[in-house]
C-alpha cells in the first residue's frame, strides 16, 4: 500500500466500521481520498473524523452521480 503517494483512492462504504478503518490507514497514505456512502448504515461521525478526506454522501446504484464525481 506504501505505493499511493500521489493517487487518487476512492472508497465505498467509507462510513461504516470497516471503510472507517480503511480510510484512516489510507488517509496516511495518500493526499487525495474520497468517501463515498449512503449513510444507511455507516455513520456521520465515522467520517468527520477523518479531516484529510473529502465525504461525498449518495448511493453507488445512483450511476449518474457517482459518474458525475469531479476527477
Amino acid at each position: 500500500m506504501a505505493d499511493l503517494k500521489g493517487k487518487k483512492v476512492f472508497v465505498t462504504g467509507g462510513a461504516g466500521f470497516i471503510g472507517y478503518h480503511l480510510c484512516n490507514k489510507l488517509s496516511t497514505l495518500t493526499d487525495d481520498l474520497t468517501i463515498y456512502d449512503n449513510l444507511s448504515s455507516g455513520k456521520m461521525e465515522n467520517v468527520k473524523d477523518n479531516h484529510k478526506a473529502k465525504f461525498v454522501e449518495g448511493d453507488i446504484l445512483d450511476v449518474k452521480k457517482l459518474c458525475s464525481q469531479p476527477k
